[in-house]
């Protein structure tokens, strides 16, 4: 129950700290009618692939702006239909020069991965065409670029993730083995956080069960042991899982091995 409190205190603390940012200037909103987690704060974007030169590049942006980017970026009314790719010429606002033609996507929250509003445009990889888009979005009004981890910041502000999993989706960034793909996966699909769940579950039956102080029974030389209170089965899980702290830790780079002779 206190890991439930702690996990619901910041949420509050972050939502709050969105809530609080600047909204979007005119003409760069656009977020979806009936009200969405990405109705506050500012829109951010950045680019989500790996940078350098590959086939194709993409960039995200998160927001109440982010259907407002994808018209002033394509020319087009709107955006298009929600998760659905569609093939546009990706221009520079300010000159109408077009920068690319790509692929974008329009993700109206809260059926989004943070929960917001969110767009992505799928561009050739080239360095020049990514700083160029990168610039463009830059010049919107209420456009802001991402500061690290902020997309999963919002995510778990929204709900959309836990602390566990967002440690999930970290690991399985890193990952470089098998092994460290299949435990970081299982971590991002709630697994940890489950475990947790049942544990705090318990420590709330065991407080609502116990009764009043004086009924409770502790073991020492003058209690008889036949009165002693046997503990709950989730005591030897959580014991169990607390002595072997290493079962569930990604080596950093791996395991290394140097063989002579």
């Amino acid at each position: 129950m206190a890991l439930s409190v702690a996990v619901r205190a910041a949420r509050g603390r972050w939502a709050r700290g969105l809530s609080s940012t600047v909204p979007p200037a005119g003409g760069t909103g656009g977020g979806t009618a009936g009200g969405t987690a990405g109705g506050t704060g500012d829109t951010i974007f950045a680019l989500s692939s790996a940078p350098g030169r590959c086939g194709v590049a993409v960039i995200r942006a998160s927001g109440p702006g982010s259907a407002g980017l994808l018209r002033s970026l394509t020319g087009t009314p709107g955006p298009p239909p929600p998760r659905v790719l569609a093939l546009r010429r990706i221009r520079d606002p300010r000159s109408a020069e077009t920068l690319d033609r790509g692929l974008v996507v329009w993700f109206p929250g809260p059926n989004s991965f943070t929960g917001e509003d969110c767009a992505e445009l799928h561009v050739h990889g080239g360095p020049a065409v990514v700083s160029g888009v990168l610039q463009a979005l830059g010049r919107l009004p209420g456009l802001r670029p991402a500061e690290p981890g902020e997309f999963t910041r919002r995510a778990f502000a929204h709900g959309k993730l836990d602390l566990t999993a967002a440690e999930g989706l970290r690991d399985l960034i890193a990952a470089e083995t098998e092994a460290q793909r299949r435990q970081a996966l299982r971590q991002m699909e709630g697994d940890l956080g489950r475990l947790y769940q049942r544990w705090s579950h318990a420590l709330t039956q065991v407080g609502l069960t116990w009764g009043p102080p004086s009924a409770w029974v502790a073991p020492s030389p003058w209690v008889a042991p036949s009165t002693w209170v046997a503990p709950s089965p989730w005591v030897a899980t959580s014991s169990g899982m607390i002595l072997t702290p290493m079962s569930g830790t990604r080596p950093p780079g791996g395991l290394h091995r140097l063989q002579r002779g």
